[in-house]
């Protein structure tokens, strides 16, 4: 749009019109612009970081309304009592409490596993300076991928499986980070162009103000103009809202010590910021709550799980069924207990994060779809972000298709770590 201090004509002014509608319903996504021009837009929603506690947490268990707290006290009792008998008849039969064969089983190539974990966090970092090279502009969008290779060692099935599990999750995390920065980075490109034809639509009205001729086409030509003006007031406050959290605005948080930040915080949804909390002693009870937790599987599976896998040949199927079906149960639960409400609860009180809700009360799912979505909501919540992006472009039924590709992706993720561990 060329700016001109010469007497405006009705047809030029017809074309300033035309020219910005033009450019913020064309030059722009006219969805995203014309919120009027949108029938019924679907919409999945946001989550949203909020300060809270965990639902199997302590402070959570002795509050006097908390229904869930006698049956809560009267499962660890009975693993107490689990326990002690466990010990009892292992002493009697081996005159040991516990055998030690299956940490040393645990621990082999322990170094190892170590040294390439570390390996894998730290390549993680490179997400960090490919964030940088698109901020510059050195770097387009579309070639922003990075492939995430993971090499796996003769390992027993415990070193596999955790390292197969610290892998999906750190990828997730890269892909979280840059897609969240990806978007925010075209929204601060949208938010300049907005900002650019505001400012040209303001000096065009103002330089040509005095000499517009006060006519009822000439009032209207300008109302319409100042209409918008505000639209695109509307629309920049609302990108300034997504750009910045707190004190920090995009592109400032991509730094080395902000993914640092990310990958320590127990969830895999990435936020410029989030609600923090600091208690020193809770995280010492979450320590100990994940030692006591993991002693509780060892024992489980040294004296109940390995004996009965030994003697599969000489058991019929119905028998070994019936033999490991409670083992693992209670393996499963130390397990989602120690990763949720030990792991979590301590990395986030490391990195001082409030926000606690890393399940729901999947005991009361009723169907397999509900408890999907409530034992864990850290995957469940990464998995919405390419449904709450697809929100804002596709009908339902594209929605739906996108769903169904999240699940079998998810169901192929868990093929892998079960195919890793057997």
């Amino acid at each position: 749009m060329t700016l001109t201090k010469s007497p405006v004509t009705k047809t030029r002014q017809a074309d300033l019109v035309t020219s910005d509608s033009d450019s913020v319903n064309s030059g722009f996504d006219s969805n995203a612009s014309n919120v009027k021009r949108q029938k019924n837009p679907i919409k999945v929603k946001k989550m949203k970081f909020i300060a809270r506690s965990s639902r199997l947490d302590s402070e959570v268990l002795n509050k006097e309304d908390n229904s869930f707290r006698g049956f809560f006290t009267f499962f660890w009792i009975s693993l107490v009592y689990y326990v002690l008998f466990t010990c009892y008849k292992s002493y009697k039969s081996q005159g040991i409490i516990f055998s030690l064969s299956f940490f040393f089983h645990m621990t082999t190539d322990g170094l190892n596993l170590f040294t390439l974990d570390m390996m894998m966090v730290i390549s993680c970092f490179v997400v960090v300076f490919l964030q940088k090279l698109i901020n510059y502009g050195l770097i387009p969008l579309e070639l922003s991928i990075i492939v995430h290779t993971v090499y796996i060692r003769d390992w027993p099935w415990v070193q596999s499986g955790f390292f197969v599990m610290h892998s999906m999750a750190m990828l997730m995390k890269q892909h979280s980070y840059l897609s969240v920065n990806r978007e925010m980075k075209q929204k601060l490109t949208l938010k300049l162009l907005k900002e650019k034809l505001k400012f040209t639509l303001i000096s065009e009205l103002k330089n040509n103000s005095d000499i517009l001729e006060t006519t009822t086409e000439n009032l209207k030509l300008k109302a319409e103009i100042d209409e918008k003006i505000v639209v695109l007031e509307e629309e920049i406050d609302d990108l300034m809202v997504d750009l910045k959290n707190n004190n920090t605005m995009f592109p400032a948080n991509v730094t080395l010590f902000n993914f640092l930040d990310f990958l320590l915080i127990p969830t895999l949804v990435y936020e410029i910021e989030y609600p923090r909390t600091k208690r020193p002693f809770y995280f010492l009870e979450k320590v100990f709550a994940i030692f006591g937790s993991f002693f509780l599987l060892y024992l489980t599976a040294q004296q109940y799980i390995l004996p009965t896998l030994e003697e599969i040949p000489k058991l019929e199927f119905i028998e070994t069924l019936f033999q490991l079906l409670f083992p693992f149960l209670i393996c499963w639960f130390m397990i989602f207990f120690i990763i949720f409400e030990g792991i979590c609860n301590a990395f986030a009180e490391l990195t001082l994060f409030a926000d606690r809700d890393f399940y729901d009360d999947w005991w009361n799912s009723t169907s397999f779809e509900e408890f999907a979505r409530k034992w864990n909501k850290p995957v469940h919540e990464f998995l919405l972000l390419p449904l709450i992006y697809l929100s804002k472009l596709s009908a339902v039924r594209e929605q739906k298709l996108l769903g169904n590709v999240v699940f079998w992706f998810c169901m192929l993720l868990v093929s892998l770590l079960y195919g890793h561990c057997s």
